[in-house]
């Protein structure tokens, strides 16, 4: 076995095709058949103080605070635990693998309170974060069955291919739009009026305004001007989990309008700086359900490392999934390449009907002290080996 097939064998694949209605900002741009505005700005430094409520000695107005400040609520603060504050109460529950009730107990007021603190204190040491980060041959891998593959980067603009061959030239602003794409479904090309660094460094209750040009072709060689109008704000932080881990987030919410009288859309973006993208993207068009796709897995890049290291890093992933229990690493450095990796085996988990999985984070520390981290979840084939779950990697990439 080759070490790019042992790497195909370790990464695994998405599962079915992507299409050209869900190429993140792309989809954006095709036609399209519009949910509630950002909350109130809340100040991460803000201490959330307790007011016990007449409801049994919950400190009703302490939780809806810090769901506010999580990101989880979206209205007044007064102590009655209504519908909005049930569903506040039920989302955070999940995300934090609780029994899903909607109802508050002084353990979990204490639970919100204190997530909502670690969140600050968390987020601080992120402060001045420049932007996203991409390397050449780094695969994202989502829920809904896609992956994206980084195939270069360069002046500000990263080129990716999706698993169904699609491919986009786009800012590394993942909040613009492409600037052009191909592929099966029709390609297309956009323009946004807004600087390519709109919005960062992130800074929660900041906010921007910014217009969009496209032109789209479908397959049918039917083409569509479009013109639409974005408004854009940085929520507070909050922590969220997915199946390739928890991670504090900055959401960064965006109303779209489609002018004349399209619909209005609502796009939210959960931005991990400890992953260097977002771990969640959810979509909802009018009154129809919210989409949502989750982070899977980060594949590391490398596509330009000697072939030994890359059968190296292979066998480390390998060897720390088979072999470590939760919480220990296997440390992996070659002398062709700068710093070193840790590769962290974590808790198993049920994900998709496997027989085991279990979740991973590769940490790659650069020789001048700066750190990435790559998660995921793996699970173990009929031959042993760990791979992302989903089907046969059917990626076209040629790398340059």
């Amino acid at each position: 076995m080759t070490p790019r097939e042992g790497r195909r064998r370790l990464c695994g694949a998405g599962a079915g095709a992507l299409g050209a209605a869900l190429l993140l900002q792309a989809c954006s741009l095709m036609p399209q058949p519009g949910t509630n505005p950002a909350p109130p700005s809340v100040k991460p430094a803000a201490a959330i103080p307790s007011e016990q409520e007449a409801t049994g000695g919950v400190d009703v107005k302490a939780a809806q605070r810090g769901l506010l400040e999580l990101g989880y609520y979206e209205a007044g603060v007064d102590g009655v635990v209504g519908p909005k504050t049930k569903a506040a109460i039920r989302a955070f529950q999940k995300d934090s693998n609780l029994q899903i009730t909607g109802d508050l107990t002084r353990e979990l007021v204490q639970t919100i309170v204190n997530s909502a603190a670690g969140s600050r204190q968390r987020m601080s040491s992120f402060t001045g974060l420049a932007q996203p980060v991409y390397e050449v041959g780094d695969r994202f891998y989502y829920t809904n069955g896609s992956f994206e593959t980084v195939l270069s980067v360069e002046e500000g603009r990263v080129v990716w291919e999706a698993s169904d061959g699609t491919r986009r030239t786009a800012p590394w602003n993942f909040l613009l739009p492409p600037v052009a794409w191909y592929g099966e479904h029709g390609s297309g090309s956009a323009e946004a009026e807004a600087p390519p660094d709109l919005l960062w460094p992130l800074k929660p209750g900041s906010e921007a305004r910014f217009s969009v040009s496209a032109s789209t072709m479908g397959s049918g060689a039917s083409s569509q001007e479009i013109f639409e109008l974005w408004h854009c704000k940085v929520r507070s932080a909050s922590r969220i989990t997915v199946p390739a881990g928890s991670f504090d987030t900055l959401p960064i919410l965006c109303t779209v309008f489609r002018q004349p009288a399209g619909p209005k859309r609502t796009i939210t973006w959960n931005y991990a700086p400890a992953v260097g993208h977002f771990v969640r993207r959810a979509e909802a068009v009018a009154e129809q359900q919210e989409t949502q796709m989750d982070l899977l897995a980060v594949e590391l890049g490398g596509e330009d490392w000697p072939a030994a290291a890359r059968a190296g890093l292979d066998w480390a992933m390998q060897h720390a999934l088979e072999s470590k229990s939760s919480g220990q690493a296997v440390e992996w450095e070659s002398s062709a390449l700068p710093g070193h990796i840790e590769i962290e085996a974590l808790a198993e988990l049920d994900y998709s009907g496997a027989e085991t999985c279990r979740r991973f984070a590769a940490t790659r520390f650069n020789a001048d002290g700066m750190k990435r981290i790559y998660p995921g979840v793996a699970c173990r084939s009929a031959d042993g080996t760990w791979a992302v779950p989903g089907e046969q990697d059917r990626a076209s990439a040629e790398l340059p």
